[in-house]
């Protein structure tokens, strides 16, 4: 343990379920955390293995049936499938109105860059809200901040329906962004939560693929919607799913944050003293269920601390979050953030091509979002697995060796940046060759995602969540700037010649990076 972090965090669980230090909160001295079946007693190891199937669990939970870790596998991949859907939404907000770009403009007397602004202001917000979202989900739980959430996100965007002005506009869309955040940071530290260590890709990767496809999905959709109906009609849509979204949560979302040494406190406690000792191994009470989906109140007894809300960004000082970070940023920002937002303005007067017809234009991305999230989180367990398969018996492979898979997607991501930029220019007419470009960019984009999330978390299995919320807060912040700039570079030295900059960038800023977290990657696990 840090000797050096600030008190209130000696009380935080470690969302892998790790042993800490715990302080004593006045009741009693805190059983230590099992780190193996020998530290469980007979009728838990019992249990255990009749959940699991085995007894070679990493991190070994509790003997506890409300312990996140031992729920049933429906319930785990009901409640990661809801707040993946949730991560999945903060983009499709965005997204959802690019193809409306034009009517907007028309209808709010503004020029479409500026109308783009109303999707571009909301990446920057959506990278800085989680630092709140975060300590509050951290001392609260993950269900009232995810509930919270979507009720709010809701009431802004029936205030966006109802918008009559761009300033209107602008403020309510801040507001669904900031609102509709907190999935999109802290789903890391929900998985780490409730999934073991060897079960973490699949799910990490289909928690950052929602990233990804939120904006081609919102915008394939929406752009029919918009074309028909009218751009209000669109926010009318997103208040309604916010709305349903928040029923479902209710009844399927449990709180995954367990604190386990304040649990086996009071476990203890209650050993040592006259009364009966809980079954540890009981099934879920109509108290714990009363607890887990309706008790809205302070789960973690640490006080929240100034500290607190800055704490994911001092890991910056961790070489194994940071770098990672920055290379997958750059890579969204050019792979994701350009090859989409660019498209209503590169394509659709170019083309000539209505809104139904641009909303199209986001169909490869989709489909190399999806072939990404494949190569990324499939592909990459395979690699590691035949890596292990060199190490020696129950050696696993180091987190390290997952950063080859990087390479392949830095360049795919290049590669479609290169097509896209150069065709949008120079073609005379209606071809495909622009967006088969996006397509492949998309791929690459999402092939880093996988790759460079899992690496973070698995480096840094003690602060998971934080890692989440960081790599969202650069991630946004690098992808907020990139769109005030491209118009300039586009006018400055040409789409296509822009292709040749993007390629530095990733270069300089991704590649490099990577290179440097596997160096600092094989030090450490050497």
């Amino acid at each position: 343990m840090d000797p050096n972090a600030p008190k209130a965090c000696e009380l935080k669980v470690n969302p892998d379920g790790s042993a800490q230090e715990v302080e004593d909160i006045g009741t009693a001295e805190a059983a230590p955390l099992p780190t193996s079946a020998a530290d469980l007693t007979q009728d838990e190891r019992d249990f255990l293995l009749a959940r699991h199937g085995t007894l070679e669990l990493d991190p070994m939970p509790t003997g506890r049936a409300d312990d996140p870790y031992n729920w049933l596998q429906r319930k785990k991949v009901i409640n990661i499938l809801l707040v993946s859907f949730h991560t999945f939404m903060t983009t499709f907000n965005a997204g959802a109105i690019m193809p409306a770009f034009s009517r907007i403009a028309a209808d709010v007397g503004v020029t479409v860059p500026d109308a783009s602004y109303l999707t571009s202001i909301q990446i920057l917000v959506l990278g800085i809200s989680p630092l709140l979202w975060r300590p509050l989900g951290d001392t609260y739980g993950r269900r009232p901040v995810f509930l919270a959430s979507l009720v709010m996100s809701g009431v802004f965007n029936v205030g966006c329906a109802l918008s009559t002005s761009y300033a209107m506009l602008i403020i309510f869309r801040l507001l669904v962004a900031f609102f509709i955040a907190p999935a999109s940071a802290i789903g890391s530290g929900v998985v780490a939560e409730t999934f073991f260590v060897r079960e973490r890709p699949a799910y990490i990767g289909m928690w950052t693929v929602m990233v990804t496809l939120g904006v081609p999905i919102g915008s394939l959709i929406f752009g029919p919607v918009a074309y028909v109906a009218s751009w209000q009609v669109v926010f009318w849509c997103l208040a309604g799913v916010n709305a349903v979204q928040t029923v479902l949560y209710f009844f399927w979302g449990p709180e995954t944050l367990f604190m386990r040494e304040t649990e086996l406190a009071t476990a203890t406690m209650t050993t040592t003293s006259s009364a009966p000792a809980p079954a540890p191994v009981a099934a879920v009470s109509a108290s714990t269920f009363r607890r887990k989906y309706l008790d809205f109140k302070r789960i973690n007894p640490a006080p929240m601390v100034r500290g607190d809300f800055i704490r994911p960004a001092r890991l910056a000082s961790r070489m194994t979050v940071l770098l990672p970070a920055l290379s997958y940023s750059v890579i969204f920002l050019t792979g994701s953030i350009l090859v989409t937002l660019e498209i209503p303005q590169l394509l659709e007067e170019k083309f000539g091509i209505n809104t139904a017809q641009l909303g199209l234009q986001y169909i490869p991305v989709v489909v190399g979002s999806l072939m990404g999230e494949q190569l990324g989180g499939f592909v990459s367990s395979r690699w590691m697995a035949f890596r292990s398969r060199g190490m020696g018996p129950g050696r696993p492979a180091p987190p390290p060796v997952r950063l080859w898979m990087y390479y392949p997607g830095a360049l795919l991501t290049v590669a479609g940046c290169i097509i896209f930029l150069a065709r949008a220019e120079f073609s005379t007419g209606y071809e495909v060759w622009p967006v088969v470009g996006s397509g492949i960019a998309s791929v690459g984009n999402q092939l880093v995602t996988t790759v460079m999330m899992t690496f973070a978390v698995e480096c840094n299995q003690d602060v998971a969540a934080s890692v989440g919320v960081f790599v969202n807060l650069l991630r946004q912040t690098i992808g907020f700037v990139g769109p005030f700039w491209f118009p300039y570079m586009f006018d400055g030295v040409g789409v296509a010649l822009s292709s040749v900059v993007i390629t530095a960038i990733i270069v300089v800023f991704s590649i490099l990076p990577a290179i440097g977290a596997q160096v600092v990657g094989n030090k450490r696990f050497s």
